[in-house]
């Protein structure tokens, strides 16, 4: 598919799926905004073990929120995957940062959902990184076509 300047891109998958994670982060962030006044600690965690769990959970989503979903908005404006692929693709990413973000915020659950969330997340992204790769190299004008 190829836009010219001024035609629109709808991206629904990826808009639902952003617009869900950004609502679990906007929630995580006031967890900690509200922490923070609670504890009158305004920068770093001092001693609060709970505000450096919490602070955690919140800036743990953010650090690949932004990567996630601009590569899933490449795979869905490329139709790479297909719609249902997207959105298993979308709601597995959301379960397990769910998952994550529990356990980090509450230590004595079980550790299985950090890892599940960090191995689900690096595997996501890896997938999705080299999906993209190939994608981008045998594609039109790609890295590997014939001059």
């Amino acid at each position: 598919m190829v836009f010219t300047r001024l035609e629109s891109l709808q991206l629904p998958v990826t808009a639902t799926y952003a617009g869900a994670t950004g609502l679990l982060l906007v929630f995580l962030g006031l967890r900690t905004f509200l922490s923070r006044l609670s504890t009158g600690v305004l920068y770093g965690t001092g001693s609060q073990d709970k505000l450096l769990q919490l602070s955690r959970a919140h800036g743990n989503l953010q650090e690949v929120f932004a990567i996630f979903f601009g590569m899933f908005a490449l795979l869905e404006a490329n139709n790479i995957l297909t719609m249902q692929q997207l959105q298993i693709v979308g709601t597995i990413f959301l379960v397990i940062r769910l998952g994550h973000a529990f356990q980090l915020s509450n230590p004595s659950s079980p550790i299985v959902l950090r890892a599940v969330g960090f191995l689900g997340t690096s595997f996501l992204l890896a997938a999705m990184s080299a999906i993209l790769l190939y994608h981008g190299a045998h594609s039109s004008g790609g890295l590997f076509q014939k001059a």
